[in-house]
């Protein structure tokens, strides 16, 4: 056994360690022995570890006798019986110590349970005395004795008998005669002795057995998604430890806003709207080409502004989104009483929401006043940014001023790499903004987002690293410009839903709101919920009225609702044939006769959005980015009610929504793109602008036309695909769409001189374009002519025709730092910020002498106007005339 040496205590009273102190190390004690010479030769040092031995310094004095200390006599007597074997040392042995209370602790614990299972016997067997006591006393009021009851065929206990006994014995110990018993207090006459006697105290009858019922049970009805209808007086029931189960429940069970108000169809706003043009294609039609049938019907439709077009009875797909069950997405809580009169800034709840986080930082002992302004406001995920209808999922950080997005939003003389902006970036980000329920979106500047595919060609590969920059903190404008974007109007993020939950959470609204007296649900048609639509729109004062809507889910993430072409179809081999349709709304952006087909996969352009809406849930005015057709195919639930504005009267639209709406406008100038607010029919035709409305069923689709404006709300629980496509005459709008968005420094997310330059070359082959591209092609040199002129050689005096090398780089996918217009066809850069480009318009943003800028072209003027003689040449051999006249693209 290794030594173990412990601690001494020394005359003063401190503790020493042997090991560190010398003196307190032990000293080295002979045996004292009696004085036999023969023995003196076998004396050894006997160490203190292995013996009992004096642990005293060697300056300090001997313990003697009575001093309280050990007698050196005794420890020698020790030493010496243990040298002689006489007995074995005194060592303590800590496991040996440990076992033997290991044993007792077992042993303890076995006593125990032994006298709880004699306890426990005894109170059985006094139980089973009194049940045997109250059986003979029934028996004996019955007029038998217990020996006629308990005997059988040959005199034995009958089975009877014995199984009456035992229920007797049961029911004895499920009633009153245990009560109060346990093992701290077995209660009276628990021990043996009562045995012996009668009970002390009087039985407790047993209560009566409950009444039969009257109607046969049916359990609450919890979810209807199995698409069965339900009798219009069942109701979903909720409830949570929050609201003590309330059966309308909260927030946390709802999993969206409780309901408080009701429905009043006495104070219905109805409105007699004229109908779209619904379209039936027969079915050889239905197998034909669907932009070459919308071309066909475009005449009269898009007088109206969007058209309905119902499928024939052979186009039956189903609903195969992949995971459905499993499938969560995120939702938006829209107060339908706010989107037309209330007042700028944020919405009621997210003011609301502030004010929580408020106070839990002034109950946590935080100052809000340390945090930025708005910093309460993100928390509720306010604002425009993040896909479209204003606000919903993650609130992405504001960009720095005039930063295009996708880049760093680097100072441009702190040495940021110029290749942070390419538009590639954009395909890497989900889109944003005006997409609606028709499709289209723009560039959300979160750069972590992951919604649509790379561009292979410019994502960064193995030797092309992405180069990361430390970001400077913010200056005060752009703090005050993020501030400003925190504080506009949007809808608040809601709960993550699953398909099942929010249907469930729709029926529970639409049977709870539209309900009469007594809270009975009532029927209600369209019309009733139509006009109880704007009701609530037009006059909202004293209601709040909030619902919830799962847009903007990007099929690139969770799949497409329709026949996937990756899916087998295993269980429906029938379905396949849907996936290679040219009329899968995830073909149609990729139709041979689109233009979009030249465009990279875009989320919300050419890569469809999923809607999931519920009763009342809404999508405001708005057009398409770029002014794109959008098509909407509605899957399955209840239908949508669609408003629409003809192109024509879409300039006259915005001029009154920013006469009627200023204070609105001035708190959130890009208002128009943001899908938070709506104008009812009626404002409108008083303004004379003419307002059209369809009425979208399962298996149809709905056609948006160009710069069209269009709105509407979900009259219940439904779900609808969406996306854009772009058939040759939607050309000159897209110019027209480019010029506004350069006007308003609004982020492009289609590059219109990049494809305007591809369709060029596409033309070779497809001469019936060749008309409607020259025309715009024509216009749009045109312009470029003029910018030239006033942008050289009065500002730039260098010329550098691009070649993909440092000293003249290629423009491709870079935007302008001033109005983040397109420079694939030629931008200016300055030797003063050398990271910075500027497009023709924005030259005169630098005031240098014109030798420090150089402008970097791809074409001259003059071989742009050869490829605009190429193809009027074109056009006239295949006998084409122009879709559009070139006035209306320079208007």
């Amino acid at each position: 056994r290794e030594s173990r040496v412990e601690t001494s205590r020394i005359g003063d009273g401190r503790l020493t360690n042997p090991f560190t102190d010398a003196s307190a190390r032990p000293r080295v004690v002979r045996a004292v022995r009696e004085p036999t010479p023969a023995r003196v030769s076998e004396e050894r040092p006997i160490l203190a570890t292995h013996c009992r031995v004096d642990m005293t310094p060697d300056n300090a004095t001997m313990p003697t006798p009575g001093s309280g200390g050990r007698p050196s006599r005794v420890s020698a007597v020790n030493a010496k019986e243990i040298l002689s074997g006489k007995r074995e040392r005194e060592l303590f042995d800590p496991d040996e110590a440990r076992r033997q209370a290991a044993a007792k602790r077992a042993a303890a614990a076995a006593e125990r349970e032994r006298a709880e299972e004699e306890m426990i016997a005894r109170w059985k067997e006094e139980d089973r005395a009194k049940a045997e006591a109250a059986r003979q006393k029934a028996a004996a009021v019955a007029g038998t004795t217990p020996a006629e009851e308990g005997e059988g065929a040959e005199g034995g206990p009958s089975q009877e008998g014995a199984e009456e006994g035992a229920e007797g014995a049961d029911t004895a110990v499920s009633t009153s005669t245990l009560a109060g018993r346990s093992k701290k207090n077995p209660g009276e006459g628990s021990s043996i002795d009562r045995l012996a006697g009668p009970a002390k105290r009087d039985e407790i009858p047993l209560p009566p057995p409950p009444p039969e019922p009257t109607q046969p049970y049916a359990p609450p009805v919890t979810h209807l998604g199995d698409g069965t209808s339900s009798s219009a007086k069942t109701w979903p029931v909720f409830g949570c430890d929050d609201c003590d189960y309330n059966r309308h429940g909260c927030y946390q069970c709802l999993m969206g806003p409780p309901v408080r108000s009701a429905f009043k169809p006495e104070s219905a706003h109805h409105y007699d709207v004229p109908s779209v043009p619904v379209y039936h294609p027969t079915e050889e039609e239905w197998a034909g080409d669907p932009l070459a049938y919308i071309n066909k019907i475009r005449p009269e439709a898009e007088k109206f502004g969007v058209c309905n077009i119902v499928c024939p009875p052979s186009w039956r797909p189903e609903f195969r989104l992949p995971n459905k069950d499993e499938l969560r997405f995120r939702t938006r809580i829209q107060a339908v009483n706010e989107l037309q009169d209330r007042p700028a800034g944020p919405s009621k709840r997210a003011r609301e929401n502030a004010a929580k986080a408020r106070a839990a930082l002034e109950a946590a002992g935080i100052d809000p006043a340390t945090f930025p302004p708005g910093f309460l406001l993100s928390g509720g995920g306010m604002g425009g940014g993040g896909g479209r209808m204003g606000g919903g999922g993650q609130k992405p950080t504001p960009p720095a001023p005039d930063t295009p997005p996708g880049s760093t939003g680097l100072n441009d003389d702190g040495g940021g790499d110029g290749d942070d902006d390419e538009r590639g970036k954009r395909s890497e980000s989900p889109s944003k903004g005006d997409a609606t329920e028709g499709a289209q979106t723009e560039l959300d500047p979160n750069p972590n987002s992951n919604a649509a595919a790379p561009n292979a060609s410019h994502k960064p590969g193995p030797g092309r690293p992405c180069k990361q920059h430390p970001k400077p903190p913010p200056t005060e404008a752009e703090t005050k410009k993020a501030d400003a974007i925190l504080a506009q109007y949007g809808f608040t993020s809601g709960e993550r839903h699953t398909v099942k939950t929010l249907e469930r959470y729709s029926d529970y609204f639409k049977r709870k709101y539209f309900s009469g007296a007594g809270g009975v649900p009532i029927e209600t048609s369209i019309r009733d919920l139509e006009g109880e639509f704007w009701r609530l729109v037009e006059s909202p004062a004293g209601r709040s009225v909030e619902v919830i809507y799962g847009a903007d889910i990007a099929t690139m993430e969770v799949g497409s609702g329709l026949t996937n072409k990756d899916d087998p179809c295993l269980d429906a081999p029938d379905q396949k044939r849907y996936a290679t349709s040219p009329w899968n709304v995830c073909n149609m952006p990729y139709n041979p006769s689109s233009c979009l087909k030249h465009v990279e996969a875009t989320t919300g352009i050419t890569v469809p959005w999923l809607y999931f809406g519920m009763t009342l849930s809404t999508f405001c005015w708005h057009v398409e980015d770029h002014h794109f057709y959008s098509v909407n195919y509605h899957h399955f639930g209840d239908p949508k009610v669609w408003y629409s504005i003809p192109a024509a009267y879409s300039e006259k639209f915005e001029e009154v929504m920013r006469r009627r709406l200023p204070h609105l406008f001035s708190a959130q100038p890009d208002l128009l793109h943001s899908l938070v607010t709506i104008l009812s029919p009626k404002v409108l035709r008083d303004e004379g602008i003419p307002v059209y409305r369809a009425e979208q069923h399962p298996r149809s689709y709905i056609i948006t036309f160009p710069y069209a404006y269009h709105a509407g709300f979900n009259t219940g629980f439904n779900c609808a695909e969406a996306v854009n496509f772009a058939p040759v005459d939607w050309l000159p709008y897209g110019a027209v769409a480019t010029e506004q968005y350069v006007a308003a420094k609004r982020y492009q997310s289609v590059a219109h001189d990049q494809l305007l330059a591809t369709l060029c070359e596409a033309c070779e082959n497809r001469p019936a374009h060749c008309a409607t591209v020259a025309a715009v092609m024509k216009e749009r040199v045109a312009r470029e002519r003029e910018r030239w002129s006033a942008a050289v050689p009065s500002r730039v005096g260098n010329q550098v025709r691009m070649a993909g090398t440092d000293d003249a780089p290629d423009l491709f996918e870079r935007d302008c730092h001033k109005c983040q217009a397109d420079l694939n066809w030629a931008g200016v850069r300055c030797e003063c910020k050398s990271k910075r480009l500027y497009c023709l318009r924005c030259v005169k943003e630098c005031n240098c002498n014109p030798h420090r800028s150089t402008v970097f072209y791809r074409h001259t003027i003059e071989e742009l106007d050869a490829k605009c003689a190429r193809l009027e040449t074109l056009a006239k051999e295949a006998g084409g005339v122009a879709d559009r006249a070139a006035a209306q693209v320079r208007r």
